[in-house]
């Protein structure tokens, strides 16, 4: 059983890899939204509690998919068109980042609320909870902090303003 997860795990998640490196998919796009916005702060978890299912190996593959899928998202969220100006680029990743880390935060909200009596059941050490706590508090920071100030950053630099005011409307 073991096997054939790491298998599948395999195959699903380099085929992503490979789509979204050719950009005939994005990791930023709604379908995506439950694996990025609800398991990656998990990964630490889903180690303790399905330890019989998942092998060590799946569970490199979900730890790399997940670090891929993090770094996509806070640095490039939103793939380049030559037809955009790269300040709106930015601030509409920032949009994409913001709304993933509010729908990250309702969705571990429900999580908690749902599956709490679940977790209890398993007699899992309350030190593993409290870190997977940490580490899902610290996600959902991460993403609503990184798209705020991508915002804000560039909402305040606009060039266009400072070219028609003679004022400086640009942060140095």
């Amino acid at each position: 059983m073991k096997n054939l997860i790491f298998v599948l795990l395999l195959v699903l998640m380099t085929g992503i890899i490979v789509f979204d490196v050719k950009g005939k998919i994005s990791v930023t796009s709604k379908w995506n939204v439950w694996y990025t916005g609800f398991l990656i702060p998990h990964i630490f978890l889903l180690s303790v509690i399905g330890n019989e299912y998942i092998s060590i190996w799946s569970l490199v593959l979900l730890v790399i998919y997940s670090l891929y899928c993090l770094v996509r998202i806070n640095i490039c969220p939103v793939l380049r068109d030559d037809s955009e100006n790269i300040r709106l680029m930015i601030m509409s990743g920032g949009r994409t980042i913001a709304i993933l880390g509010l729908t990250a935060s309702l969705l571990q909200c429900i999580a908690y609320i749902a599956f709490w009596t679940v977790i209890e059941a398993q007699n899992i050490p309350d030190n593993i909870l409290i870190i997977d706590g940490i580490i899902t508090g610290a996600y959902v920071l991460l993403l609503l902090l990184n798209g705020v100030f991508r915002i804000i950053l560039t909402s305040l630099c606009d060039p266009e303003n400072r070219k028609r005011t003679q004022r400086r409307t640009c942060l140095p």
